[in-house]
Protein backbone atom coordinates (compact mmCIF):
# COMPACT_ATOMS: atom_id res chain seq x y z
CA UNK A 1 0.00 0.00 0.00
CA UNK A 2 1.06 3.40 -0.56
CA UNK A 3 0.34 7.25 -0.42
CA UNK A 4 -2.05 7.95 -3.05
CA UNK A 5 -3.06 4.72 -4.08
CA UNK A 6 -6.42 3.61 -4.24
CA UNK A 7 -7.75 2.22 -0.92
CA UNK A 8 -8.24 -1.14 -0.99
CA UNK A 9 -11.81 -2.69 -0.89
CA UNK A 10 -13.82 -4.95 1.84
CA UNK A 11 -14.66 -8.69 -0.64
CA UNK A 12 -17.92 -8.67 -2.05
CA UNK A 13 -20.52 -10.05 0.42
CA UNK A 14 -21.80 -13.58 0.06
CA UNK A 15 -25.23 -15.17 1.21
CA UNK A 16 -25.79 -15.71 4.78
CA UNK A 17 -25.95 -18.99 4.55
CA UNK A 18 -22.02 -19.50 3.57
CA UNK A 19 -21.87 -17.06 7.00
CA UNK A 20 -23.82 -19.20 9.13
CA UNK A 21 -22.87 -22.13 8.03
CA UNK A 22 -19.67 -22.18 10.04
CA UNK A 23 -21.02 -21.39 13.36
CA UNK A 24 -21.37 -24.11 16.16
CA UNK A 25 -24.63 -25.26 17.69
CA UNK A 26 -23.08 -24.84 21.62
CA UNK A 27 -23.82 -20.78 21.04
CA UNK A 28 -27.54 -19.90 22.16
CA UNK A 29 -26.78 -16.44 21.22
CA UNK A 30 -23.87 -14.05 19.38
CA UNK A 31 -20.94 -14.20 21.22
CA UNK A 32 -19.66 -10.87 19.19
CA UNK A 33 -22.07 -7.52 18.98
CA UNK A 34 -20.45 -5.33 16.39
CA UNK A 35 -22.52 -2.04 17.42
CA UNK A 36 -22.59 0.27 14.03
CA UNK A 37 -23.76 3.85 14.19
CA UNK A 38 -24.80 5.73 11.32
CA UNK A 39 -26.23 9.06 10.30
CA UNK A 40 -25.99 10.73 6.89
CA UNK A 41 -23.44 7.82 5.79
CA UNK A 42 -25.17 6.52 2.75
CA UNK A 43 -22.27 7.02 0.75
CA UNK A 44 -19.77 5.10 2.62
CA UNK A 45 -22.31 2.62 4.34
CA UNK A 46 -21.57 -0.59 2.05
CA UNK A 47 -18.68 -0.26 2.73
CA UNK A 48 -18.80 -1.00 6.29
CA UNK A 49 -21.07 -3.29 5.96
CA UNK A 50 -19.42 -5.55 3.43
CA UNK A 51 -16.37 -5.55 6.03
CA UNK A 52 -18.91 -6.90 8.39
CA UNK A 53 -20.62 -9.70 6.40
CA UNK A 54 -17.07 -11.11 4.91
CA UNK A 55 -15.87 -11.88 8.69
CA UNK A 56 -15.66 -15.96 9.07
CA UNK A 57 -15.86 -17.28 12.48
CA UNK A 58 -16.85 -20.32 13.89
CA UNK A 59 -19.09 -18.85 16.68
CA UNK A 60 -22.38 -16.67 15.70
CA UNK A 61 -22.11 -12.47 15.97
CA UNK A 62 -24.62 -9.72 15.04
CA UNK A 63 -24.67 -6.49 13.59
CA UNK A 64 -26.54 -3.78 15.42
CA UNK A 65 -27.04 -0.72 13.17
CA UNK A 66 -28.72 2.11 14.24
CA UNK A 67 -29.89 5.16 12.16
CA UNK A 68 -30.24 8.52 13.52
CA UNK A 69 -33.15 9.70 11.41
CA UNK A 70 -30.79 10.54 8.54
CA UNK A 71 -31.75 12.47 5.71
CA UNK A 72 -30.14 10.87 3.36
CA UNK A 73 -30.23 6.99 1.86
CA UNK A 74 -28.86 5.68 4.77
CA UNK A 75 -32.24 4.06 6.30
CA UNK A 76 -32.91 2.52 2.90
CA UNK A 77 -29.47 0.75 2.67
CA UNK A 78 -30.20 -0.43 5.49
CA UNK A 79 -33.30 -2.38 4.90
CA UNK A 80 -32.14 -3.72 2.27
CA UNK A 81 -29.08 -5.37 3.90
CA UNK A 82 -31.60 -6.68 6.96
CA UNK A 83 -33.71 -7.93 4.69
CA UNK A 84 -31.49 -10.10 2.84
CA UNK A 85 -29.39 -10.86 6.13
CA UNK A 86 -32.09 -11.13 8.88
CA UNK A 87 -30.59 -13.71 10.73
CA UNK A 88 -27.37 -11.06 11.06
CA UNK A 89 -28.75 -7.85 10.74
CA UNK A 90 -30.76 -6.18 13.65
CA UNK A 91 -31.48 -2.55 12.65
CA UNK A 92 -32.94 0.30 15.03
CA UNK A 93 -34.44 3.17 12.53
CA UNK A 94 -34.83 6.24 14.49
CA UNK A 95 -37.72 8.41 12.87
CA UNK A 96 -36.78 11.32 14.81
CA UNK A 97 -32.68 12.33 15.54
CA UNK A 98 -31.97 11.54 19.10
CA UNK A 99 -28.44 13.05 19.01
CA UNK A 100 -29.89 15.83 19.26
CA UNK A 101 -32.13 15.23 21.84
CA UNK A 102 -28.99 14.04 24.07
CA UNK A 103 -28.86 10.54 23.38
CA UNK A 104 -26.09 9.29 22.18
CA UNK A 105 -26.52 6.05 19.36
CA UNK A 106 -24.62 3.61 21.78
CA UNK A 107 -27.51 4.49 24.24
CA UNK A 108 -29.24 2.50 22.05
CA UNK A 109 -26.86 -0.23 20.55
CA UNK A 110 -25.43 -1.57 23.52
CA UNK A 111 -28.99 -2.20 25.29
CA UNK A 112 -30.21 -3.82 22.02
CA UNK A 113 -26.41 -6.04 21.83
CA UNK A 114 -26.40 -9.87 23.14
CA UNK A 115 -23.15 -10.51 22.57
CA UNK A 116 -20.58 -10.99 25.23
CA UNK A 117 -18.18 -9.35 23.11
CA UNK A 118 -19.13 -5.72 21.58
CA UNK A 119 -16.69 -4.56 18.54
CA UNK A 120 -17.73 -0.76 17.42
CA UNK A 121 -17.35 0.47 13.82
CA UNK A 122 -19.22 3.59 12.67
CA UNK A 123 -20.35 3.11 9.22
CA UNK A 124 -18.15 5.49 7.93
CA UNK A 125 -15.43 3.05 8.38
CA UNK A 126 -14.49 -0.36 7.39
CA UNK A 127 -12.45 -3.43 8.26
CA UNK A 128 -10.59 -5.53 5.95
CA UNK A 129 -9.42 -8.65 7.41
CA UNK A 130 -11.78 -11.39 7.35
CA UNK A 131 -10.57 -13.10 10.73
CA UNK A 132 -11.06 -9.88 12.92
CA UNK A 133 -14.21 -11.04 14.91
CA UNK A 134 -12.67 -14.48 15.44
CA UNK A 135 -8.96 -13.26 16.36
CA UNK A 136 -10.43 -10.74 18.78
CA UNK A 137 -12.93 -12.86 20.40
CA UNK A 138 -10.27 -15.42 20.56
CA UNK A 139 -7.81 -13.44 22.56
CA UNK A 140 -10.16 -12.02 24.75
CA UNK A 141 -11.53 -15.93 25.73
CA UNK A 142 -8.17 -16.89 26.47
CA UNK A 143 -6.93 -13.41 27.91
CA UNK A 144 -8.56 -12.43 31.02
CA UNK A 145 -6.78 -10.14 32.41
CA UNK A 146 -7.62 -8.10 29.27
CA UNK A 147 -10.67 -5.85 28.81
CA UNK A 148 -10.08 -5.02 25.22
CA UNK A 149 -7.68 -5.36 22.18
CA UNK A 150 -7.20 -3.48 19.00
CA UNK A 151 -5.39 -3.09 15.97
CA UNK A 152 -4.06 -0.17 13.34
CA UNK A 153 -5.92 1.28 10.72
CA UNK A 154 -4.93 3.55 7.44
CA UNK A 155 -6.68 6.82 6.88
CA UNK A 156 -8.77 6.99 3.54
CA UNK A 157 -9.88 10.31 1.68
CA UNK A 158 -11.59 10.58 -1.92
CA UNK A 159 -10.86 6.76 -1.82
CA UNK A 160 -7.26 7.30 -2.07
CA UNK A 161 -4.65 6.55 1.06
CA UNK A 162 -3.85 9.83 2.42
CA UNK A 163 -1.83 8.29 5.92
CA UNK A 164 -0.28 4.33 5.96
CA UNK A 165 -1.02 4.16 9.64
CA UNK A 166 -3.66 6.46 12.24
CA UNK A 167 -1.66 5.14 15.14
CA UNK A 168 1.37 6.78 16.43
CA UNK A 169 4.27 4.22 17.42
CA UNK A 170 4.01 4.73 20.75
CA UNK A 171 0.52 3.49 20.74
CA UNK A 172 1.11 -0.03 18.46
CA UNK A 173 1.71 -1.30 22.24
CA UNK A 174 -0.15 -2.96 25.07
CA UNK A 175 -1.13 -1.14 27.93
CA UNK A 176 -1.40 -1.78 31.57
CA UNK A 177 -4.80 -1.65 32.89
CA UNK A 178 -3.46 1.44 34.63
CA UNK A 179 -2.15 2.89 31.45
CA UNK A 180 -5.78 2.26 30.11
CA UNK A 181 -7.14 4.07 33.04
CA UNK A 182 -5.49 7.53 32.35
CA UNK A 183 -6.37 7.69 28.90
CA UNK A 184 -4.64 5.13 26.13
CA UNK A 185 -5.38 6.21 22.15
CA UNK A 186 -7.24 3.31 20.80
CA UNK A 187 -9.16 3.63 17.32
CA UNK A 188 -12.21 2.61 18.29
CA UNK A 189 -13.48 0.96 15.38
CA UNK A 190 -10.92 -1.20 15.86
CA UNK A 191 -11.13 -2.46 19.21
CA UNK A 192 -13.15 -5.34 20.34
CA UNK A 193 -13.70 -5.09 24.12
CA UNK A 194 -16.08 -7.10 27.34
CA UNK A 195 -19.30 -6.04 27.99
CA UNK A 196 -18.24 -6.11 31.99
CA UNK A 197 -17.51 -2.45 32.38
CA UNK A 198 -19.07 0.55 34.18
CA UNK A 199 -22.45 1.77 32.00
CA UNK A 200 -23.53 4.87 31.85
CA UNK A 201 -22.37 6.45 34.93
CA UNK A 202 -23.91 10.01 35.10
CA UNK A 203 -20.86 12.08 33.96
CA UNK A 204 -21.18 9.78 30.37
CA UNK A 205 -23.81 12.04 28.88
CA UNK A 206 -22.04 15.15 29.64
CA UNK A 207 -18.70 14.00 28.12
CA UNK A 208 -18.54 14.93 23.97
CA UNK A 209 -15.54 12.42 23.53
CA UNK A 210 -17.11 9.54 24.97
CA UNK A 211 -14.55 7.41 23.70
CA UNK A 212 -11.55 8.43 25.78
CA UNK A 213 -14.04 8.52 28.83
CA UNK A 214 -15.39 5.02 27.91
CA UNK A 215 -11.95 2.92 27.42
CA UNK A 216 -11.02 4.96 30.80
CA UNK A 217 -13.30 3.22 32.29
CA UNK A 218 -12.58 -0.41 30.56
CA UNK A 219 -8.93 -0.12 32.79
CA UNK A 220 -11.22 -1.00 35.53
CA UNK A 221 -11.58 -4.35 34.09
CA UNK A 222 -8.43 -5.14 32.56
CA UNK A 223 -5.64 -3.55 30.19
CA UNK A 224 -5.08 -3.13 26.90
CA UNK A 225 -4.10 -5.74 23.93
CA UNK A 226 -2.14 -4.21 20.53
CA UNK A 227 -2.65 -7.03 17.62
CA UNK A 228 -0.23 -6.72 14.77
CA UNK A 229 -0.92 -9.46 13.04
CA UNK A 230 -4.48 -7.91 11.94
CA UNK A 231 -4.84 -6.38 8.74
CA UNK A 232 -5.15 -2.32 9.22
CA UNK A 233 -8.84 -0.64 9.15
CA UNK A 234 -9.84 1.98 6.73
CA UNK A 235 -10.49 5.07 8.86
CA UNK A 236 -12.32 7.56 6.78
CA UNK A 237 -11.90 11.17 6.60
CA UNK A 238 -14.23 13.56 5.57
CA UNK A 239 -16.06 16.72 6.28
CA UNK A 240 -19.01 14.73 8.06
CA UNK A 241 -16.66 13.95 10.77
CA UNK A 242 -17.27 15.16 13.81
CA UNK A 243 -13.77 15.34 14.86
CA UNK A 244 -11.92 16.41 11.27
CA UNK A 245 -14.67 19.25 11.15
CA UNK A 246 -13.47 21.22 14.51
CA UNK A 247 -11.10 23.80 14.93
CA UNK A 248 -8.67 23.62 17.11
CA UNK A 249 -10.96 25.78 19.97
CA UNK A 250 -13.47 23.50 18.98
CA UNK A 251 -11.04 20.70 19.95
CA UNK A 252 -9.45 22.35 22.67
CA UNK A 253 -13.05 22.82 24.35
CA UNK A 254 -13.92 19.88 23.92
CA UNK A 255 -10.87 18.08 25.43
CA UNK A 256 -11.51 20.39 28.74
CA UNK A 257 -14.80 19.37 28.74
CA UNK A 258 -14.07 15.39 28.48
CA UNK A 259 -11.25 15.85 31.40
CA UNK A 260 -13.25 17.47 33.64
CA UNK A 261 -16.16 15.25 33.81
CA UNK A 262 -13.18 12.16 33.95
CA UNK A 263 -12.12 13.72 36.87
CA UNK A 264 -15.61 14.07 38.41
CA UNK A 265 -16.31 10.61 37.82
CA UNK A 266 -13.67 9.26 39.44
CA UNK A 267 -13.74 11.87 42.49
CA UNK A 268 -17.41 10.74 42.70
CA UNK A 269 -16.05 6.84 42.79
CA UNK A 270 -13.01 7.75 45.09
CA UNK A 271 -10.33 7.21 42.97
CA UNK A 272 -8.15 10.28 44.21
CA UNK A 273 -5.25 9.37 42.12
CA UNK A 274 -7.31 9.44 38.91
CA UNK A 275 -9.31 12.42 39.68
CA UNK A 276 -5.96 14.32 40.65
CA UNK A 277 -4.81 13.41 36.85
CA UNK A 278 -7.30 14.39 34.67
CA UNK A 279 -7.80 17.51 36.92
CA UNK A 280 -4.05 18.25 35.97
CA UNK A 281 -4.54 17.00 32.82
CA UNK A 282 -7.76 19.58 32.03
CA UNK A 283 -5.01 22.62 33.63
CA UNK A 284 -2.19 21.36 31.07
CA UNK A 285 -5.00 21.42 28.12
CA UNK A 286 -6.38 24.65 28.96
CA UNK A 287 -2.84 26.32 29.44
CA UNK A 288 -2.01 24.94 26.19
CA UNK A 289 -5.06 26.75 24.60
CA UNK A 290 -4.27 29.97 25.84
CA UNK A 291 -1.63 30.36 22.67
CA UNK A 292 -4.40 31.29 20.70
CA UNK A 293 -5.23 34.39 22.92
CA UNK A 294 -4.40 37.58 22.66
CA UNK A 295 -2.41 39.74 24.75
CA UNK A 296 -5.18 41.87 26.42
CA UNK A 297 -7.30 38.69 26.46
CA UNK A 298 -4.33 36.97 27.96
CA UNK A 299 -3.88 40.05 30.75
CA UNK A 300 -7.32 39.54 31.62
CA UNK A 301 -7.22 35.99 32.29
CA UNK A 302 -4.13 36.00 34.76
CA UNK A 303 -5.96 39.24 36.36
CA UNK A 304 -9.01 36.57 37.04
CA UNK A 305 -7.29 33.71 37.58
CA UNK A 306 -4.90 35.52 40.36
CA UNK A 307 -7.78 37.14 42.02
CA UNK A 308 -9.74 33.64 42.54
CA UNK A 309 -6.55 32.10 43.92
CA UNK A 310 -6.13 35.33 46.65
CA UNK A 311 -10.07 34.58 47.21
CA UNK A 312 -8.89 30.70 47.78
CA UNK A 313 -6.07 31.74 49.86
CA UNK A 314 -7.85 34.37 52.29
CA UNK A 315 -11.03 32.06 52.63
CA UNK A 316 -8.10 29.29 53.89
CA UNK A 317 -6.38 31.32 56.43
CA UNK A 318 -10.15 33.14 57.75
CA UNK A 319 -10.96 28.91 58.69
CA UNK A 320 -7.54 28.64 59.87
CA UNK A 321 -7.63 31.72 61.92
CA UNK A 322 -11.23 30.55 63.57
CA UNK A 323 -9.72 27.15 64.20
CA UNK A 324 -6.91 28.53 66.43
CA UNK A 325 -9.58 30.83 67.87
CA UNK A 326 -11.92 28.11 68.83
CA UNK A 327 -8.91 25.94 70.35
CA UNK A 328 -8.52 28.95 72.97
Amino acid sequence: MKIGAAAPKPSEVVPESEITRFWSDEYRKPLVSILCHCYNHGEYLEDSLKGFLMQKTDFPWEVIIHDDASTDNSADVIRQYAEKYPSIIRPILQKENQFSKGLTPSFFTTKAAQGEYFAPCDADDYWLDDSKLQKQADFLRNNPSFSVCGHDAFVVESGRVIQLSKLHAVNKADASPQRLSRGWFILTFTAMFRRNYDWYPEEHGKVVNGDTFFFSRLGRVGGYKYLDDLTPGAYRAHPGGIWSSMDQRQKDATSINTAYWMSQYYMRKGNHELSVYFSQKLSLISLEALDGMTFAQLVAFNYKLVRQLLRKRVAWLNALILRLRNRD
